[in-house]
């Protein structure tokens, strides 16, 4: 005798099949499947697999978490249930890939970032971008790892870079920032704030503010993993505070004990 845990009908499935005015062998060839098949998810409430219970729920359009919601208990998360996390890629270069810095940057009021050497504005942003943004009113403020401090060529020994590789080309975006500044008009250059910092480096952390939404993208430096492999988020406030205003803090954390260069 089949379990009894096997014959629930799936109430949620046969709900739906009867709303939406197919007939069960519409369905089921909408869903890649013989209609047995399918009467059998409907009766004895068996769950199918991930691929086909898509298939299902795309010919019913319906998410499949409507019809089989213990299947995936994440699956219609709403951002406060991930703490504003709103998405998540496994490396920085699948995320420059998905969401490229003249995205990220245009429009905004103000960018802050703190990490080591801060590539991502430094060397994919061009130049003249950045210097319309600062013309225009937006407030750029760069923190980096102090490039000749023990923060820096500890991440050098952990990185796998030869001794000097880091700091070498945080000292030159430093330097590029720094020369961009005094080509600004004189009323302009205040909006490029520039800073070091001393401390073992966790998070590269950007934070974007427009006039209509604030967006955090944050990266952990991970051990034995450059930074370009990091797993990166992008992190929206939500109504009560979550891992946007944590990481702001951190950000102003750093930014209090940085100094300006």
């Amino acid at each position: 005798m089949a379990s009894p845990l096997h014959e629930v009908p799936n109430e949620r499935l046969r709900a739906a099949i009867a709303a939406s005015g197919l007939s069960r062998d519409e369905v089921a060839e909408g869903a890649g499947v013989d209609a047995k098949t399918l009467e059998r998810w409907v009766s004895t409430g068996r769950t199918p697999h991930a691929r086909n219970r898509k298939a299902l729920a795309d010919t019913l359009n319906l998410d499949p978490s409507d019809l089989w919601p213990e299947a995936d208990p994440f699956a219609r998360l709403v951002p406060r249930d991930l703490a504003g996390i709103q998405c998540a890629y496994p490396s920085r270069s699948a995320f420059v890939a998905a969401f490229p810095p003249e995205r990220l940057f245009t429009g905004a009021v103000s960018i802050s970032l703190a990490g080591l050497s801060n590539n991502l504005l430094c060397q994919h942003y061009a130049d003249r971008r950045l210097e319309e943004l600062l013309a225009l009113g937006t407030r750029v403020t760069v923190l980096f790892l102090d490039p000749g401090g023990p923060g820096t060529a500890a991440r050098e020994l952990e990185e796998g870079y030869d001794p000097g590789h880091l700091r070498g080309l945080t000292a030159l975006n430093i330097s590029l920032l720094q020369r961009l500044r005094s080509r600004l008009p004189a009323h302009a250059r205040p909006r490029l704030t520039l800073g070091t910092y001393e401390q073992t480096i966790r998070f590269n952390i950007i934070l974007v503010d427009r006039s209509d939404d604030q967006t955090a993208v944050v990266q952990p430096y991970l051990p034995h993993s450059r930074g370009v492999e990091a797993p990166t988020l992008v992190i929206h406030p939500t109504a009560e505070p979550g891992l946007f205003e944590t990481f702001k803090c951190v950000f102003d954390e750093i930014r209090a004990e940085s100094t300006t260069c």
